[in-house]
Order: structure tokens, then sequence, then C-alpha cells
């Protein structure tokens, strides 16, 4: 068995770019001298064949650098060789990756600013977030919110998320103003 252990990417299951780097273990004394490429979709479909091309690795755990077909989803890569005669070699080894190219996007629960007098106990409304690929991530989302009730001042609470692949959403960005509980207004001068 001339080949084993395909990887994509060192074993990655997502990726959020195209070019992909196969690894793969040869074994035995095949003498690998080209090698072919197939790209199959999750329809079973072939999306993109490389083409026949001279492989100059070693033995041990050579890698070959692909680039994958345009369209985010899962697929499958199917490596073929063969040897310096032109034959085909029996063993055929594939690995699945998912390429995610787009960002996930961020939605603010609730109003983009929002007002509480100084001391007042203040519970965020949230956000969502939701990915191509991922679907709803909103459990995921990290949020910083460093604001004191106590002290007046406008503060910012931030949302992001990175997807699975590696992808940032944009940042989503909420106001929260810290008002005084006694404003001026509110005395009266005699």
């Amino acid at each position: 068995m001339p080949i084993s252990g395909l990887s994509i990417n060192n074993h990655a299951s997502y990726t959020n770019y195209r070019n992909v780097n196969l690894q793969f273990e040869v074994t035995g004394n095949s003498s690998i001298a080209s090698y072919l490429i197939e790209e199959i979709g999750s329809n079973g479909q072939v999306m993109k064949r490389s083409g026949w091309a001279d492989y100059f690795g070693a033995a041990g755990t050579p890698s070959i650098s692909y680039r994958l077909a345009s369209g985010d989803g899962p697929r499958t890569l199917r490596l073929k060789l063969r040897d310096k005669d032109g034959y085909e070699l029996r063993s055929v080894d594939s690995a699945t990756i998912t390429l995610d190219t787009q960002r996930p996007a961020i939605s603010l629960k609730g109003n983009a600013t929002e007002s509480i007098m100084q001391g007042q106990a203040y519970t965020d409304a949230g956000a969502t977030a939701s990915d191509n690929i991922d679907g709803n991530i909103s459990s995921q989302i990290q949020v910083v919110n460093s604001f004191n009730i106590n002290q007046l001042g406008t503060y910012t609470v931030t949302y992001n998320i990175v997807d699975r692949a590696g992808n940032n959403a944009p940042q989503v960005t909420r106001e929260v103003k810290v008002v005084d509980k006694n404003p001026a207004s509110d005395y009266i001068i005699k």
C-alpha cells in the first residue's frame, strides 16, 4: 500500500483559505511519479480535477499544495498516484474539509444606545450571531462589558465572534450612558 493517512492542513476540519496543503504517508518501495487530485462536493459530484502533475517528493510524509474550487461548503479531496511507468497505484486516499470564507454576522438585541441612572443595575440585552456554515452561533459571542454603574460616563459594550474556520465577524458595539440620578435641573433654587 503506497499511500496512507491523507490529511488536509494537518488534519484541519475547516479552512477560510482556498489554498491548502495535502499531507500523506508514502509506504513501501513505490516510486511515485505523478498525482491527481479530485475535489468532490457534498452532492457527490466532482467540482474540480487537477490533472496529472509530476511529483518530486520523497518517501516519508510529503505535502502537495492545492487550490480549492470556489464556493463555501464541505468537500472531499481524493488523491490518486501513478508510478514512473504510468500505472495508477491501487491505493486512493481521501480527506474532507469545509471551506468557509464568509464572516459571521452579529446583530444587537435592543437599542444601540442605552442610558441608566448612576448606581442602577444594568442587564445587557445581548446579541445574536449567525454564520453561513455554522448556523446560529449566538452562544459563542464574546462580550466585553467593562463599565462602572457607579461612575458617570459613556461606556462601550463590545461583541465579537469567530467561526470554526477562523473568520472574525465585524465587531458590534452598544453605547451605555451612566447618567446622574440627581441632575442639577431637578433642584429649584429660591
